[in-house]
C-alpha cells in the first residue's frame, strides 16, 4: 500500500468459495470427510481451533464461502519482524449451493519473525459469530510456518 518508516504497509485479501454438489437426499453424516468443508486453525479462520467449524459435532459442511483480510507492517523493530492485524470470516451450509446465515469471524493481532529456520508467528484472535451472536473467547497461537 505504501512505504511507512523503514518498512512497508501491505494489505491483502483472500476469497475462497466452494460447494460439494450431491443429491439433496444424502445426509452429511453418511459422507466421507474428504468431500466436506471445515473451518478453523492457524491457516484458516484463525480464532477457532482446527476443523471445529461449523459447530455441528464434526459433521462439516457441503458449502463454504470465506474471506480473509490482513494488514501487515514490515520492519517493526528490525528487518525480520512484521506486525499484522486481520479479520477472517466464513459462512457454511449443510446443503449444496446453500449457505446458512450464521457468520463466523475472528479479528486479531500478531507478530511474525522471518527466522533463519522459517517463519515463526504468534497471534491473538477473538472467536465470534453473528446470527446468533456468540463469543467463543480469546485464542492464542504460537507456531512455526503458516500461510496468509
Amino acid at each position: 500500500l505504501t512505504n511507512l518508516g523503514r518498512g512497508t504497509l501491505i494489505g491483502a485479501a483472500r476469497f475462497n468459495a466452494g460447494t460439494t454438489w450431491i443429491n439433496d437426499e444424502r445426509m452429511l453424516d453418511g459422507l466421507p470427510p474428504t468431500v466436506k468443508f471445515y473451518g478453523g486453525g492457524s491457516d484458516d479462520v484463525r480464532g477457532f481451533l482446527l476443523k471445529t467449524l461449523p459447530q455441528n459435532d464434526g459433521l462439516g459442511a457441503l458449502s463454504r464461502v470465506s474471506l480473509k483480510l490482513e494488514l501487515r507492517k514490515t520492519y517493526v523493530w528490525k528487518e525480520s519482524i512484521e506486525a499484522f492485524s486481520f479479520v477472517d470470516s466464513a459462512y457454511f451450509g449443510d446443503h449444496s449451493w446453500n449457505l446458512k446465515s450464521q457468520l463466523w469471524y475472528s479479528p486479531g493481532l500478531g507478530l511474525r519473525w522471518l527466522s533463519p529456520i522459517g517463519l515463526v508467528q504468534g497471534y491473538w484472535a477473538r472467536a465470534l459469530s453473528l446470527n446468533p451472536n456468540q463469543d467463543e473467547g480469546n485464542f492464542f497461537y504460537i507456531g512455526l510456518g503458516g500461510v496468509f
